[in-house]
């Protein structure tokens, strides 16, 4: 996804890679989510990312993500489309 412009349309996918405290691989993940907006591709990676890692049981997390528009509006819920909260 690196390289897209934002507001533009195209064929986008994700991954993500879980590290250990000791930088050693955990796991990771990658989806295809079809045509999508370049902004809905980074929210998608969030959501995913924190609900993979709740499902694996951890209770501390480090979460980096390239968008700071994603990284601003995800602590407050209601600025969070419904469209990401109904998933």
């Amino acid at each position: 996804m690196n390289g897209v412009p934002r507001g533009s349309r195209g064929l986008l996918s994700y991954a993500s890679i879980f590290r250990g405290s000791m930088s050693d691989f955990v796991g990771g993940f990658s989806f295809f989510l079809g045509v999508q907006f370049s902004l809905v591709t980074e929210f998608m990676r969030v959501i995913i990312s924190l609900e993979e890692v709740q499902k694996d049981g951890y209770i501390q997390l480090w979460l980096e993500c390239d968008s700071s528009l994603v990284c601003h509006v995800f602590p407050s819920k209601s600025y969070v489309d419904w469209f990401f909260r109904n998933r």
